[in-house]
């Protein structure tokens, strides 16, 4: 039975050796892993400030633009209602 133990000792740690170093590998490829994610996303972190300051230049001129907008169509409500006005004292001029 010692004989029989001596073997099965001896096939276990053959095996046991094998998940170790399988373990080994996996621990290697989750540290690889790990750094790759923790690049992207300082990679992606830097994009996002760049995505961001451009979104807020852009809504700048949006905001330039609306007011731009805002300015014309207060001169044309004023333009229609001196033009309103002129045909109103056109039509009392003539009697209307």
């Amino acid at each position: 039975m010692e004989a029989r133990s001596a073997w099965t000792d001896e096939r276990l740690n053959d095996r046991f050796d094998h998940i170790d170093g399988e373990l080994g590998y996996l621990r290697a490829e989750f540290a690889e892993h790990r750094r790759e994610t923790r690049e992207g996303f300082l990679h992606s972190g830097s994009r996002t400030d760049f995505l961001g300051s451009e979104l807020r230049g852009e809504i700048a001129g949006v905001r330039s633009e609306i007011s731009s907008l805002k300015t014309t169509m207060i001169r044309l409500f004023a333009a229609q209602g001196i033009a309103f006005l002129g045909v109103i004292a056109a039509f009392f001029a003539r009697g209307g």
